[in-house]
């Protein structure tokens, strides 16, 4: 009698589960930011997911970049929740929706966590592609349909054992769509440059200038949080166990009223922030830990970090179109096209350049360079044949040291690393600014490499490695 009751229970807790997420996707699909703000108002309990207004906006980001979503599978997670396994017709990758209600009446949403990036289950998965030209020609194809559909703007370049196999440059340089994306192009790489900062500190290390376990009040020993210096180390900073967090979040860089233009500008910003967490006891993504890493570099060297970078790592790997550029629509230099509303303020309705939003920052250690799609293939070549580190260093920065708890993410030094279905691994980054999305990866034994730079707001790029993941390695 006790589970007959239970089960009525649950089949009660289902039924309403499923009317609130066909609800929800149906408004969701109408890519209308103020009927979803009004669904979730008045639907989705109070507390149960960010400020409704921010989560209105995401939604409609969301749907820019995803529009129709198809329902693939449901699988209860709980009494009262579930997850609704998802696939956008548009990028046609995999999104997971876990929703929860309350067990009465009106049975109003207590759990909302929408389209979470996730893998297909085996028996809904596509098999990777083993022939390297129909890898090349289906990723041609997914490109040039994002790009019809106003979902990509930018190049892809793919390579296999260093060779060309797919090289594509769809949309426009500038907003005003007067000039084409080409070859030549340089897309802002977001954190991308983060890489390059990785192999700085890495060649003072086998220089022996420095080690990975160095702490930083030894190089730094005026750094004013004097106990956090003791007992942070390089390692830390590299792999984002730090405790540091991001300067872009201090109140004087959101207000303006700080312009950060060198290094010594951060230092002043990241030292009056509080670390979230004691070093090596975390992980958390943090931009102020690699800026203080360009500060290191400067510091050993009696360099600026741009000079050094500029002739140690793009120089030794023949980047020579890599630069630090203002952001601007100059002839060559991709203009950044963005749907992000100022702060607070209501999602575009057609997108405008992100000059304005980056200011006159041209770029750090933390990223924010200018390359090719050719460029940074060539980083990563110089970088798989251990010309910009030895071997057993490269191993090291390739070894994972923390996994983020929020996003699942595995960091080594400068680098994610994840592991492959069936053994190998991918290791890279992504970067993504205002207006700009970056993808660089190199994929583990199979030899492949992908570089996808995108003029548009993520997650475009982003799409492309995932399919790019899905094709070479499978799921």
């Amino acid at each position: 009698a006790a589970r007959a009751a239970c089960a009525a229970a649950s089949d009660a807790a289902r039924a309403p589960m499923g009317r609130r997420a066909a609800e929800f996707l149906a408004v969701f699909a109408t890519g209308d930011s103020v009927q979803v703000r009004l669904y979730l108002d008045s639907a989705v309990t109070r507390g149960t997911a960010p400020n409704p207004g921010f989560l209105a906006r995401v939604m409609y980001l969301e749907w820019r970049n995803l529009r129709a979503l198809a329902v693939r599978r449901t699988t209860p997670t709980g009494e009262s929740s579930r997850d609704v396994l998802l696939q956008s017709e548009l990028t046609e990758l995999w999104y997971r929706l876990r929703i929860g209600v309350e067990a009465s009446a009106p049975h109003r949403v207590n759990m909302l966590i929408p389209f979470a990036r996730t893998d297909p289950p085996a028996d809904l998965a596509p098999a990777a592609l083993r022939n390297p030209n129909d890898v090349a020609a289906d990723l041609a194809r997914y490109v040039r349909k994002l790009a019809a559909a106003d979902a990509y703007s930018g190049n892809a370049l793919l390579l296999k054992g260093g060779h060309e196999l797919a090289a594509l440059s769809v949309g426009s340089e500038d907003l005003a769509r007067t000039r084409a994306n080409t070859a030549d192009t340089r897309f802002n790489v977001g954190s991308m440059g983060k890489m390059f900062t990785a192999v700085a500190i890495a060649q003072l290390v086998e220089d022996g200038r420095l080690s990975f376990d160095t702490p930083v009040a030894e190089v730094l020993p005026d750094w004013p949080r004097r106990e956090w210096a003791r007992a942070a180390t390089i390692g830390h900073l590299l792999s984002h166990r730090s405790g540091l967090g991001n300067y872009m979040d201090h109140d004087d860089v959101r207000s303006g009223r700080v312009v950060l233009r060198e290094i010594a500008d951060y230092l002043p910003v990241i030292a009056d922030m509080s670390p979230g967490f004691a070093p090596g006891t975390g992980v958390a993504y943090s931009n102020s830990g690699f800026a203080l890493l360009g500060h290191v570099v400067e510091r050993v060297t009696g360099e600026s970090y741009r000079a050094y970078v500029a002739r140690e790592v793009w120089g030794r790997a023949g980047m020579r179109a890599t630069a630090f550029l203002l952001p601007g629509a100059a002839a060559g230099q991709a203009e950044g096209q963005t749907w992000l509303p100022p702060l607070g303020g209501v999602p575009l309705a057609t997108r405008r350049s992100s000059t304005p939003m980056l200011g006159a920052w041209p770029g750090g250690a933390d990223g924010g360079s200018y390359a090719t799609a050719a460029d940074l293939a060539r980083f990563f070549r110089a970088f798989a044949a251990n010309r910009l580190v030895g071997a057993r260093t490269r191993a090291e920065m390739l070894t994972p040291r923390g996994v983020d708890p929020w996003t699942g993410a595995t960091y080594g030094y400068g680098f994610f690393v994840q592991a492959l279905p069936g053994g190998g691994r991918r290791y890279g980054h992504g970067g993504l600014v205002p207006g700009g999305n970056a993808w660089g990866a190199a994929f583990e034994p199979a030899g492949y490499t992908l570089i996808a730079l995108s003029n548009f707001d993520a997650p475009t790029a982003d799409h492309v490695l995932g399919k790019t993941h899905g094709l070479v390695a499978g799921y």
